[in-house]
């Protein structure tokens, strides 16, 4: 199994992607992913939440994480181009499902 594990997602208009990558020997291994409605929810940190909760139990934490969004970003905002919303990096890393 992986010791290092990485949280990848790709935030869109219509779809969120999040993924969760072991490190190997091989490079990185897809382990668990999931695909979300991007309307249906009220933020990406809900999404994040219940992601990390449905990541199976034998699975490592994520040590590090990189979400692509549909928008600018600036000093650790984001501010996406097809949802109403605002995605702030703080409030990211404030989210531990």
């Amino acid at each position: 199994m992986a010791s290092n594990t990485f949280l990848a997602g790709d935030l869109g208009g219509t779809k969120t992607l999040l993924s969760i990558y072991g490190q190997s020997e091989e490079g990185l291994q897809p382990l668990f992913s999931q695909r979300f409605a991007s309307g249906e929810w009220p933020s990406l940190e809900a999404m994040l939440e219940r992601f990390l909760e449905e990541v199976p139990s034998s699975l490592p934490r994520p040590d590090t994480s990189c979400i692509a969004v549909a928008g600018p970003v600036r000093d650790g905002e984001a501010k996406l181009t097809n949802l109403p919303r605002e995605i702030s990096e703080h409030a990211l890393c404030e989210t531990n499902g």
